[in-house]
């Protein structure tokens, strides 16, 4: 996340391009290899997901900081994501057995996010290059910027509706997976 903020920050978008891209490639690599080798630690499992959102936050800090993005669509990131660490420390102080794992929708949306980070900054890039006119430059980061909005809102509405089928307890088709609630048991 570090370099992420910082490479924004100096305005180096080329090299904000290889770190985003090296992230992507590993992220995809970890979770092939984690498939592969099997079994997953829970340990794992909630590491990755937290790197994740460590991760994609910093992306939309990068893109803010930048000027790629507006400041609300972070906003609305750090909404689901809040959203996300919320429910989970919720269903676990209330002793309920949560298995992560990702969804169809998950995964369809962080590859749609990636794309569209990838366009923006491209889209960026190109026109320092002297590839668009501003208007095309403008019209172009207008447009991915408003997909991303439109993703990020999509996933807040997921992760309501998967905490709201987490609350009853019933089990989810998605993403969570619920159990009654356990007994802890307290060692002194």
């Amino acid at each position: 996340m570090p370099p992420l903020i910082v490479l924004a920050d100096a305005g180096a978008l080329g090299l904000l391009a290889i770190v985003l891209a090296i992230g992507a490639f590993s992220d995809v690599l970890d979770g092939f290899v984690a498939r592969r080798i099997g079994p997953l630690s829970r340990l794992g499992v909630i590491m990755d997901a937290v790197v994740d959102i460590a991760w994609n936050v910093g992306a939309f800090c990068a893109f803010v900081i930048a000027g790629l993005l507006p400041p609300w669509i972070l906003a609305l990131i750090g909404l689901r994501y809040g959203l996300l660490l919320a429910g989970a420390t919720l269903l676990y102080l209330r002793h309920t057995t949560l298995v992560i794992r990702p969804t169809r929708f998950g995964r369809a949306t962080g590859t749609l996010i990636s794309i569209g980070l990838g366009l923006l900054l491209a889209n960026r890039l190109f026109a320092a290059g002297g590839g668009f006119t501003a208007r095309t430059t403008a019209a172009v980061a207008g447009m991915l910027a408003a997909a991303l909005a439109l993703i990020a809102c999509a996933t807040v509405v997921h992760v309501l509706f998967l905490g709201a089928v987490a609350r009853r307890g019933s089990q989810p088709p998605l993403a969570l997976v619920v159990s009654e609630p356990v007994q802890r048991k307290h060692q002194r």
